[in-house]
């Protein structure tokens, strides 16, 4: 692209050669000479260099006669007007239209050539694949593994509460039910990064995981009222989006919101206030109460629930997930910081979102097997314990392998 601009730039160079070779070729053959528009754009660049040399050109004639032009203000004057006029009226629309053109047609090439490109790029990145998963494989398969088991859990959990009525009508069930498929789908998508190269996208979508699994252990803790806080909390959720969506629907794209839908979400928006407090509209006003304060943090929950021993990954994840200085300057994929900027896959920076992975999965299990303690339930958690206590060596010993061959 950036030949395209060097041409362009040439082209538009040559503007004020023509306009000055128009002149010159109408002073010439105003005084009855002849002169090529090759000839003319020549002299023009002769004149425009400053050199002081004769110049020559055939004019068809046998004589070599010398011929005097005299340039005026009023002649520079002229061709000035011309460049501006030229800048101002014609210029825009002849880039604009170039501008259509080459990429019509760059993209018709890149279009033509794309079976070769992607099949290039699967050779290129299947090779890289395989060699990744020879050196993570087994490292991954703990974490795949785990996720294996919390699915079952999660299946036998839902077996659990349609054994009776009661279990079937709850609202802490029902949210931990989903808060805890939820983080199964998150933890599938953690690996699937990882297991394609990308660390910091896997350990900024942990960031996710780890969020749901300190909501799933307060629930977990709590009982029915907080449960139903939780969930009435949509609504307000709802309202927020709402509010957003009507100052931007038109620029999304989308038609105007309907007045009923709107009179429905403020509706239960104000049902919630109502009955659950001014307070109840923050962030996580659902919590307030539950925590004895009036307005609750993330950071408020991650003590509540005992997860705070993640606070400091959780804040490194961030960084993967916000546009901060510190994300653009870190990246868990390079070994070296500084030295390249990386733009796809790697093979290192497994470490962090790997075994915060696997703490979070236990954490998020165990939200579920709380109030149905039995000795399948101990073992099933156990288990899970044990592959998290393999994790940790699993991923330093692959990782420093490869520090190694580097």
């Amino acid at each position: 692209m950036t030949k395209l601009n060097d041409l362009l730039t040439e082209q538009l160079d040559r503007v004020t050669t023509i306009f000055v070779a128009q002149m010159l070729r109408e002073k010439l053959e105003s005084a009855g000479h002849t002169i090529s528009d090759g000839d003319s754009e020549r002299l023009a660049k002769h004149l425009l260099s400053g050199s002081k040399e004769t110049f020559v050109w055939d004019d068809g004639n046998d004589s070599d006669d010398e011929v005097k032009l005299e340039l005026t203000d009023e002649d520079v004057a002229k061709v000035e007007a011309q460049i501006d006029e030229f800048a101002e009226s014609e210029l825009p629309e002849i880039i604009e239209k170039t501008k259509d053109d080459a990429a019509a047609a760059i993209l018709k090439t890149l279009k033509e050539d794309w079976p070769n490109q992607k099949a290039h790029t699967e050779e290129v990145g299947g090779g890289f694949l395989d060699r990744l998963e020879h050196d993570w494989g087994d490292a991954f398969d703990l974490l795949r593994m785990m996720i294996v088991i919390s699915r079952e859990v999660g299946q036998e959990f839902i077996d659990w509460v349609n054994e009776e009525p009661d279990r079937r009508k709850s609202l802490k069930y029902g949210a931990l039910l989903k808060l805890h498929a939820r983080g199964c789908q998150v933890a599938m998508e953690i690996v699937c990064l990882m297991s394609n190269g990308f660390a910091d996208g896997a350990f900024g979508r942990w960031r996710t995981l780890h969020e749901i699994a300190v909501v799933a252990t307060i629930l977990s803790d709590s009982g029915e009222e907080l449960a139903r806080r939780y969930l009435d909390h949509e609504y307000i959720e709802a309202k927020r989006a709402m509010d957003h969506f009507k100052i931007n629907y038109d620029a999304l794209g989308y038609d105007e919101p309907s007045q009923e839908w709107i009179d429905t979400v403020e509706k239960d928006y104000e049902r919630c206030l109502d009955e659950h407090g001014y307070s109840f509209g923050q962030n996580h006003g659902w919590a307030n109460e539950y925590l004895g304060t009036k307005k609750a943090t993330f950071l408020d929950l991650e003590r509540a629930a005992g997860h705070i021993g993640s606070r400091s990954q959780y804040m490194f994840a961030s960084y993967n997930v916000h546009a901060s200085p510190k994300g653009i300057n870190f990246r868990l994929g390079l070994v070296e910081q500084h030295e390249t900027l990386l733009t796809g896959r790697s093979n290192v920076g497994f470490i962090e979102p790997g075994m915060e992975l696997a703490q979070s999965l236990v954490q998020l299990n165990l939200s579920i097997l709380k109030d149905r303690w039995d000795f399948d339930t101990l073992v099933v958690a156990q288990i899970l314990l044990c592959i998290r206590g393999e994790v940790p060596d699993a991923f330093h010993k692959v990782h420093n392998e490869i520090e190694m061959r580097a």
